[in-house]
């Protein structure tokens, strides 16, 4: 399970992740340069860029939680025992759970919706926009399941 995590969020969604931003990043430099030098710019590449910025933040969503680098108060956590870190973990992980599966299941609602509205510019689907929205809830629902099992693992071991 460690090594499916890893591949999962290190290789797969760390590599897209470091892909879209450098879409991201082109996009914008094409557009500054269309707009500087050509004095037209490109339309496509504000398109471009937003789609690109919602796929980069969600998923560096699902990064972040797995690195452990999103925002968390420690203070109030260290001033109890290790029980009560016990427990906070737990109910963190399934209220990361729930909202993951929330994401996810409402998120295909949303997608599948969206599918038939096409964006101004490009003409592709909004469903492409908003499918980020049910993969990040599924990698959520992933970390949370595998973070809970490593919790009762370590438990069940001291």
């Amino acid at each position: 399970m460690d090594k499916f995590i890893d591949i999962l969020y290190e290789k797969i969604v760390g590599n897209l992740i470091k892909v879209i931003g450098l879409i991201m990043t082109l996009s914008i430099l094409i557009q500054i340069f269309s707009r500087a030098f050509m004095k037209v710019p490109f339309s496509w590449t504000e398109e471009l860029s937003r789609i690109m910025f919602m796929w980069f933040c969600f998923l560096g969503s699902g990064l972040a939680l797995k690195k452990k680098a999103h925002l968390g108060i420690d203070f109030f956590v260290n001033k109890y025992g290790q029980n009560f870190k016990y427990v906070n973990q737990i109910i963190i992980n399934l209220l990361v759970g729930f909202f993951g599966f929330f994401m996810a299941f409402y998120g295909f609602k949303i997608a599948r919706v969206m599918h038939k509205q096409v964006s101004s510019v490009m003409r592709i689907p909004m469903s492409y926009y908003y499918a980020v929205i049910p993969v990040t809830g599924i990698l959520l629902l992933i970390l949370s399941i595998y973070y809970l099992i490593q919790n009762f693992k370590k438990e069940n071991r001291s």
